[in-house]
């Protein structure tokens, strides 16, 4: 267990707009491109995480993780080229969602530092202000899915039935 701390929440708010940004602007990618290129842009996170700390912290890395990062983003790169191109406004947004989610990753743990606190001790400080945050901009950014299309014994509704359960349980 960890002891609670409580942060203001004004020294937490980039943060958790960083968070509803990834996840508004991840969504937002998987509507405007397809699955294949979400995920490849999805996988130059870490080398955007790299790239980013060197210019903004000169932060390092070994030759070995340079090396596998960019093999990665090579392979990227080539996977890339065989799905073909996307919609211009798709991988803008993807790039988006690429740049904010490499920020957010960086400032966690920043923030972690400046306000010295645990991983868990953020998150439960940062969750309820980035629930409020995603309340306000999910139904603007987002689509609401049909839910009068699924049943419930619908075998996805069960899923999370049965996971919930568990977890509550537990």
């Amino acid at each position: 267990m960890f002891p609670a701390v409580r942060l203001p929440v004004l020294q937490i708010m980039p943060l958790c707009g960083l968070f509803a940004g990834f996840l508004v602007l991840g969504n937002l990618s998987l509507e405007y491109n397809t699955v294949a290129f979400y995920q490849l842009a999805k996988m130059l996170t870490g080398p955007c995480v790299v790239v980013l700390n060197f210019f903004l912290f000169r932060e390092t890395i070994s030759r070995l993780v340079l090396i596998s990062v960019s093999i990665a983003t090579a392979g990227v790169i080539i996977a890339n080229g065989a799905f073909g191109l996307t919609h211009p406004l798709g991988a803008g947004i993807a790039t988006a969602a690429l740049v904010v989610t490499a920020v957010y990753q960086i400032w966690i743990k920043k923030t972690m530092v400046d306000l010295n606190v645990s991983a868990p001790q953020l998150l439960l400080n940062q969750a309820p202000v980035a629930v409020v945050l995603l309340l306000v901009l999910v139904p603007v950014f987002d689509t609401m899915p049909n839910l009068s299309k699924f049943s419930v014994l619908h075998p996805s509704l069960c899923c999370v039935a049965t996971h919930l359960f568990v977890t509550l349980s537990v």
